[in-house]
């Protein structure tokens, strides 16, 4: 099932519709595009790059130490870049903007703790800052990041603004070369509903090996952090008998161009295909 992820603001807002068709997607496009205040000029969009496969420029991101993906989520993202370049497309292995998955996940990380904070209680917000001096300087661990985050002066939150938008800039040079991105939605498929009370107590499954939950979120950095648009797109079923799929990333503000990449892939034979029930 197709998905569309919008970031449009610091504040990492995300508003991610779902969708059975790339063209329903896009549809849904034209209407949270619209701005909320009817006297507002609509936000522009690009137009997207390409509507065929023929010459479209791929990046391939995958192998990532940091982030260890599942085999079968790995298998879907190759699945997606080999069916767009047997169909003309231009797809490159190595294409990387110039700086590291951990640098985005760190920014992503302290920014989204930070908001999440000035949204508790003072003592709650209080009680999970004063762990900060439990972590060694530079540990990207959940709790040493959430720490952190509940603790950021406004020194250090103008700091990783200013990472931010770094960020920014290499993405706009990449993207001067890339026309879009392939890479996970997430470290694994569809998981299980884990109801631990504390989320850091609750795990996923990565090969075979237990992983932190909120791995999860690694894969959404990239997009988020930046605030650039990305498309999930379903690709195949995994042997669970439940949707694999792939992340579309795109330059800032052509979010049609993710859209219309998803819509390829459909075209190509990757479209949405309901999962069996499912006892639970």
């Amino acid at each position: 099932m197709p998905e569309l992820r919008l970031e449009r603001n610091p504040e990492l807002l995300v508003a991610g519709p779902l969708a059975r068709s790339a063209a329903d997607l896009a549809l849904a496009l034209d209407v949270l595009a619209r701005p909320r205040d009817p006297s507002m000029p609509a936000e522009a969009l690009a137009s997207p790059r390409s509507t065929s496969p023929g010459g479209l420029r791929v990046a391939l991101w995958l192998d990532e130490p940091f982030a260890p993906v599942d085999a079968t989520v790995a298998a879907a993202v190759w699945k997606a870049a080999l069916m767009l370049e047997a169909a003309g497309a231009i797809v490159d292995e190595s294409a990387r903007p110039a700086f590291s998955f951990e640098e985005a996940w760190e920014v992503f990380a302290v920014l989204t703790h930070a908001l999440i904070g000035a949204g508790l209680p003072d003592k709650a917000r209080d009680k999970l800052a004063a762990r900060e001096h439990d972590f060694l300087s530079g540990d990207l661990s959940h709790r040493a990041l959430q720490a952190r985050g509940m603790r950021l002066s406004t020194p250090d939150f103008l700091g990783i603004q200013a990472r931010r938008a770094r960020l920014r800039e290499e993405w706009a040079r990449f993207f001067e070369h890339i026309d879009v991105l392939l890479c996970p939605p997430a470290p694994t498929g569809p998981i299980r509903h884990d109801q631990k009370p504390d989320p850091h107590a609750r795990s996923i499954e990565v090969n075979g090996k237990q992983r932190p939950y909120f791995d999860l979120m690694l894969w959404a950095c990239l997009a988020t952090g930046a605030g650039l648009p990305a498309a999930v797109a379903p690709v195949m079923l995994g042997p669970d008998g439940l949707p694999r799929g792939v992340q579309i990333i795109a330059a800032s503000f052509e979010d049609r161009t993710a859209i219309a990449c998803a819509a390829m892939l459909e075209t190509l034979g990757a479209s949405f295909k309901a999962p069996p029930m499912t006892s639970p």
